[in-house]
């Protein structure tokens, strides 16, 4: 069985594949910011009561997809 996971961060790829990945980053602090979510959820609680993977693990999944500009 594939876990939710997984599927959110094939959609992060996608997006971020599909536009700025730094403002995908943006978005989504500000979303947890506003929700009043914690960024780095002690991981033993995320793991059984999130249905998505924490701020931070997006995040850096997302950040392995900014390039450096090329001159």
């Amino acid at each position: 069985e594939e876990r939710p996971s997984a599927r959110e961060f094939e959609a992060d790829e996608f997006a971020a594949k599909n536009a700025e990945p730094q403002d995908l980053i943006d978005a989504l602090i500000r979303m947890y910011k506003d929700n009043s979510s914690t960024l780095t959820p002690h991981p033993t609680f995320s793991k059984f009561y999130y249905s998505h993977p924490p701020a931070k693990e997006r995040v850096d999944f997302l950040k392995s997809f900014i390039t450096e500009p090329t001159s």
